[in-house]
């Protein structure tokens, strides 16, 4: 077996092993794969092939490239997303050597929420922490989200709902926007002092990030006497029932972010949203998230009804684990704790649109 570059010219040949075995989570889309794994932040294709010992592409793996603050380091931060191989090569070691090669390959590397394959891979090759993974925020705003819960679960919820609408501190101005406001970067060179390891939100990272395709992303802004003290990535995704609230990411100062999160929510809620919820890998948001009435899904055995995957809507559950490897992790400790760490659902493969989320959008064109 040989590992080699992905290449222009297997373009062709990924399309049907993909399909095979990548299943739904992952669109075969021309456009949305260069978006997502080849682009101005590594030469090609952010991707490596597998090739069997007659030469046929026999594996896939692919890692979305994004910058990243690691201590006082600015560098490259490599999210293993797909990693694929056929069966024939799986039982000879194809997937551990895929794995092997990028783990050795890259400095730091992120991946969250591994299966029954690659969940104890991972535990070999990278490093997890205890009580470092991706947890669900949650907050009600609406009684139809009882329609998107397993019959018998409901009744619990009805004590979880907020349906009375925030009220904001006197001097703070919110507003929905499309742009990222100009003058963010001062913003995130605040908040990213605090935090050892996350991605870098500069503002081009944020501008590229959310204008990727298929989906519309909004930000929520809050000033206060015209100063900028909290921007969040908004998405509104569709069910049957009405739109879930999702925020991607956010940032805040530190004494404005509970505001912030009462903001996210009001926004959301006048949006029509049956919920607002917020997937983060590590807990420098707890209290303010607290603050907004939002509540931890993995602490409210209740909070399990409300569905997460919802393109199609399904009880299904990621596993949230949450790993990092590469040499810089490996020999470093500061960021093995969860106030060091600060990672989202925006990071990584998580907000992806599902080949169903896709099928609807062509089918209203």
């Amino acid at each position: 077996m040989h590992i080699r570059p992905f290449t222009d010219d297997d373009w062709p040949q990924f399309v049907c092993f993909a399909e095979v075995y990548f299943g739904q989570s992952h669109p075969t889309d021309r456009h949305f794969n260069e978006y997502w794994f080849k682009h101005c932040r590594f030469p090609g294709w952010a991707a490596q092939v597998l090739e069997d010992e007659n030469g046929r592409l026999a594996g896939v793996q692919m890692e979305i490239v994004a910058p990243a603050k690691f201590g006082n380091q600015s560098l490259d931060m490599y999210w293993l997303s797909n990693t694929a191989v056929t069966e024939e090569v799986q039982s000879k070691g194809g997937g551990a050597l895929l794995l092997l090669w990028a783990h050795k390959k890259f400095p730091l590397i992120a991946v969250t929420s591994t299966n029954d394959i690659s969940g104890p891979l991972q535990d070999k090759l990278a490093v997890s922490v205890d009580g470092l993974k991706m947890r669900r925020f949650i907050k009600l705003l609406d009684r139809r989200v009882l329609d998107l819960c397993p019959d018998g679960q409901t009744a619990p919820l009805n004590a979880l709902l907020r349906t009375d609408e925030e009220v904001l501190a006197k001097g703070i101005d919110l507003s929905l926007r499309q742009d990222v406001p100009d003058d963010y970067d001062q913003l995130w060179g605040r908040f990213r002092e605090a935090i050892y390891c996350t991605t870098e939100r500069w503002r081009p990272y944020m501008e590229w990030r959310y204008s990727a395709p298929y989906i519309n992303y909004a930000f929520i802004e809050i000033r206060e006497n015209g100063t900028l003290r909290g921007l969040a990535a908004l998405r509104l995704e569709p069910t049957p029932i009405g739109p879930a609230g999702r925020i991607l990411d956010f940032v805040a100062d530190e004494e404005f972010a509970s505001e912030v999160w009462k903001a996210a929510a009001l926004t959301a809620r006048q949006q029509g949203a049956l919920f607002v919820d917020f997937m983060v890998i590590g807990s420098c948001q707890d209290v303010h998230l607290a603050n907004g009435d939002y509540l931890a899904a993995n602490e409210v055995a209740e909070l399990e009804a409300i569905p997460h995957l919802l393109s199609p809507v399904e009880q299904r559950r990621w596993t949230n684990t949450f790993h990092m490897s590469g040499h810089l992790a490996k020999s470093d400790t500061a960021w093995r704790k969860p106030e060091a760490v600060y990672f989202t659902k925006g990071d990584g493969d998580r907000d992806w649109p599902t080949t169903y989320y896709l099928g609807n959008l062509r089918g209203q064109a």
